[in-house]
């Protein structure tokens, strides 16, 4: 619990002192999604870096902070000003859904590519990536994961795809 209190009391410094920056507008950026004990959240960073905690939101924009350590829960938190959905995109697709979703970035051969997942279930064997112009590429698990480059199929929509981890929020 002091630990809790401690990151409390670092966030609220943080949170003061990125609305008392004159003449510039941080910005936030995004991570990964992430599964946290059956839900879906996607981690972003702060423009001022925080040791010790990391941020997390979840499709609704309710904010929460973890801290960075052992069996630490997620502490709902209030929205920070500097906060803003704004490239924040969906959460992977599961099982039975009807529609497209989008999994985790990878940087590969110097470039940012989003992987997605087809409607229903995820098939074994093969994954599919789109590169942030919406061009989209095949890639076998085994036995070489090289990127092939393929034709969208109809279902895919790069709505919702975000930008790449610590890429700056337009």
């Amino acid at each position: 619990m002091r630990f809790l209190s401690a990151v409390a009391l670092l966030l609220t410094v943080m949170v003061g002192s990125c609305g008392a920056q004159e003449g510039s507008t941080p910005a936030m950026t995004w991570g990964n999604w992430v599964s946290i004990k059956g839900g879906e959240y996607r981690e972003f960073y702060s423009p001022v870096p925080a040791k010790g905690a990391r941020w997390f939101s979840d499709s609704q924009g309710k904010c929460y902070v973890q801290a960075v350590v052992p069996n630490a829960s997620l502490e709902s938190v209030p929205v920070p000003e500097w906060f803003s959905l704004e490239g924040m995109g969906v959460a992977p697709s599961m099982a039975g859904d009807t529609s497209m979703g989008w999994g985790r970035w990878a940087h590969m051969d110097g470039k940012w590519y989003r992987e997605f997942c087809p409607p229903g279930p995820r098939p074994r064997g093969v994954r599919w990536f789109a590169d942030e112009e919406g061009a989209c590429f095949s890639q076998p698990v085994v036995p070489e994961p090289v990127l092939n480059p393929m034709e969208a199929p109809q279902w895919f929509s790069k709505d919702g795809m975000g930008v790449p981890p610590r890429s700056t929020v337009k």
